[in-house]
């Protein structure tokens, strides 16, 4: 089996021992840095935090099936820690079972920003409303004045969503949360839509932003918009035990 290992460079000590074990069950080839090149191995083993799986998926369209030892401070996408990986990875291995997870993508100014968090859309100038109209299949939703909007995946509810008062949603759902970011308004509420929705923002007021999982943006003018709709390239990640109880923890753990 050839095994493609990616890992951030302060945990480069955890890496080689990764490295090291895979080396006596697989074909493994090291990347210090995400490459397209991913796409052609038959499974993914990350070190690193959260950040470092969302750079990593970043790169690529296929993902392959991904394994993560977590040498972050929250690792809502981990197996493993780098105390306790060679079992867990082992039988990842042997058994190749995984979940996918919905991607979205954004079109913005005819470019696609993929994203497995959220896409979202940020006021460029601090302290300045933008002015929102949200459309689901050509239907208004939504008309509301914010710093920004985010759109979410739902395993990447419990990131910028959830700290901007989005609810969590379960992971295995296919779905979008659409929340706003500082809303000037009372009791206003996020929507949650079917992924097979397509979601058109439109900016008004000033310039904004367009980020995807935090890794890279666009800029776009008043009057421009933001097309969002789940990706045709999900991420697969090997299969966890008790997916959403970890998860709940680790959102607890949160300070």
């Amino acid at each position: 089996m050839r095994v493609a290992l990616v890992y951030k460079k302060e945990s480069e000590s955890v890496a080689e021992r990764v490295r090291r074990f895979l080396e006596r069950v697989s074909d493994v080839t090291v990347f210090p840095s995400p490459s397209t090149e991913l796409e052609e191995f038959e499974a993914l083993v990350i070190v690193g935090g959260d950040g470092t799986v969302l750079r990593t998926v970043q790169e690529i369209k296929n993902v392959p099936p991904t394994f993560v030892v977590n040498t972050g401070r929250v690792g809502i996408f981990s197996h493993a820690n780098a105390e306790d990986f060679e079992n867990k990875l082992e039988k990842a291995l042997e058994s190749m079972e995984y979940e996918s997870f919905m991607r979205i993508e954004a079109k913005v100014k005819g470019s696609i920003l993929r994203a497995l968090n959220e896409v979202s859309v940020l006021t460029h100038t601090p302290s300045r409303l933008l002015k929102f109209e949200i459309c689901v299949d050509g239907e208004l939703i939504e008309e509301i004045r914010s710093d920004g909007m985010i759109f979410s995946t739902p395993l990447g509810s419990t990131a910028y969503n959830l700290s901007s008062g989005g609810p969590i949603i379960d992971p295995k759902l296919e779905a979008v949360v659409i929340t706003p970011v500082s809303p000037f308004r009372l009791g206003w509420r996020p929507w949650v839509v079917s992924g097979e929705r397509t979601i058109l923002a439109k900016i008004e007021l000033r310039e904004a932003v367009v980020v995807a999982d935090g890794q890279k943006s666009i800029v776009i003018e008043p009057g421009e918009s933001v097309e969002v709709k789940k990706s045709k390239y999900p991420v697969k990640f090997f299969k966890v035990e008790k997916r959403l109880e970890r998860m709940s923890k680790k959102v607890r753990e949160l300070t």
